[in-house]
């Protein structure tokens, strides 16, 4: 399951970072066959997406998590973890895009 999820939200980030290439900064830290790593940026938000196998995270697959840069550096980040058993790739998918909404509406 994990090489699946790691296929298809890599594939998700590639295609959005085309599609919003003049509104999101979006930028590849790391991508191998066991981690993916990710930021994407705006005028406001700083995010990350991490997928990767569970070990010794508090997510089994999919992690993404935005900071508010008009908060203070204490603030509480929105997250999503994609980490409940049997998730599927559609749901995955569907809770990125929803991560993406948010920092578009910026």
């Amino acid at each position: 399951m994990f090489e699946e999820v790691l296929a298809a939200c890599k594939k998700w980030f590639y295609d959005n970072q085309q599609l919003y290439s003049d509104k999101l900064n979006m930028f590849v830290t790391k991508d191998d066959s066991k981690v993916f790593f990710a930021n994407i940026e705006t005028d406001v938000y700083l995010s990350s997406i991490c997928i990767s196998e569970p070990d010794y995270r508090p997510y089994r697959f999919v992690e993404f998590v935005v900071l508010d840069s008009r908060k203070e550096l204490n603030q509480t980040p929105p997250f999503w973890y994609g980490d409940e058993e049997g998730e599927s790739l559609q749901s995955i998918i569907k809770n990125l895009n929803l991560g993406l909404e948010f920092l578009l509406r910026a």
